[in-house]
């Protein structure tokens, strides 16, 4: 591109952004910060053409509507939610992209091989097993996705590190999880460096990653994780009685109680299974007589009686055994201050 018509463009988008509802972000590095991995013209492109494309074509798109007060997240967030009519689908599609190369410029850094916190490190190998094996992992990940989109690593819902697939301008926001890191893998990230080379873009690009800001944001997705209730807390409205039996007094309580429990269960399966083997043999040689299993020839299958009684015997025992464990009486374990 002739650098008069860049620097056109480039003043072009310098007046339009004051007048911006969303405002450009800037690179948080030089263009030529990232060589020889993504070479100037590349990220200039990227950043000038395509990044401030997506922002100029959403200030277009959110007068008047009800994202027009709204941070590009929120309107990320919203818009995604339930998409109503084809306007808002134009305004998820570049809100969504421009938050997502945000998000990327900021994954990347100029400082070469920089290393996972130690606490990174471990939660990548609590759900990994290394962090050799995350990386292959999302290696892979990105040499299999058919066409464009990005590739995210994210905090679930469940607390724990998971690689998701966002095809074309999918956000991992929209299922309720938290991104920590992503790779732009669509064409015109990587195109005038690599071509289709994209297994050669996506192993150099882990020279550039910025492990201190995936760190930051892990630990800001965790304080925003859901707290779940305790036991205690959940239960704080119900009677005495109950609280008693279910309250989750100290450790010693809740293994006396699982203990009363399987204890109750297997001594009542027992129970049951032979109190109606008995029963299950004295029918069938008529010392208890019912009538409704003689067959025609006068004769009652034993097979059938044993078949059908003793399972039934060992299941009404451990339901009857459980519930007794269950309902045991059990003095609360009084907590010790220190």
């Amino acid at each position: 591109m002739p650098s008069s018509t860049r620097s056109l463009i480039t003043k072009h988008y310098a007046s339009r952004s004051l007048q911006m509802a969303i405002q450009i972000t800037p690179l948080p590095y030089n263009t030529n910060a990232l060589e020889p991995v993504i070479s100037e013209e590349a990220l200039r492109t990227h950043y000038e053409q395509h990044y401030k494309g997506y922002v100029a074509k959403l200030n277009d798109l959110i007068p008047d509507t009800i994202y027009e007060e709204l941070s590009l997240k929120d309107i990320v967030l919203r818009s995604g939610k339930k998409i109503q009519w084809d306007h808002e689908i134009k305004i998820f599609n570049n809100a969504d992209q421009a938050w997502n190369h945000t998000f990327f410029w900021n994954c990347l850094t100029p400082a070469r091989n920089m290393r996972p916190s130690d606490y990174l490190a471990q939660r990548i190998c609590e759900s990994f097993g290394t962090l050799k094996a995350f990386q292959e992992q999302f290696n892979l990940e990105a040499l299999e996705l058919f066409g464009s989109g990005w590739l995210w690593l994210v905090l679930t819902k469940n607390n724990t590190l998971e690689i998701m697939v966002g095809k074309n301008d999918e956000n991992p926001m929209a299922s309720g999880n938290s991104p920590i890191f992503v790779v732009d893998l669509w064409e015109h990230s990587y195109y005038l460096d690599y071509q289709s080379r994209r297994k050669e873009y996506i192993e150099n690009i882990w020279d550039l990653v910025n492990w201190s800001f995936v760190h930051a944001e892990l630990v800001k997705a965790e304080k925003h994780q859901p707290t779940r209730k305790s036991t205690r807390e959940s239960i704080k409205g119900l009677p005495f009685y109950l609280r008693q039996r279910w309250v989750e007094s100290d450790r010693t309580f809740i293994k006396r109680r699982r203990t009363c429990l399987v204890s109750g269960t297997v001594i009542g399966a027992a129970l049951g299974g032979t109190i109606f083997f008995f029963l299950a043999a004295l029918v069938s040689t008529q010392v208890i007589p019912l009538p409704g299993l003689i067959s025609t020839s006068g004769n009652i299958s034993s097979g059938f009686v044993l078949f059908f009684g003793i399972p039934l015997g060992v299941f009404l025992g451990a339901a009857c055994g459980a519930l007794v464990g269950i309902g045991t009486p059990m003095p609360l374990t009084p907590k010790t201050s220190h």
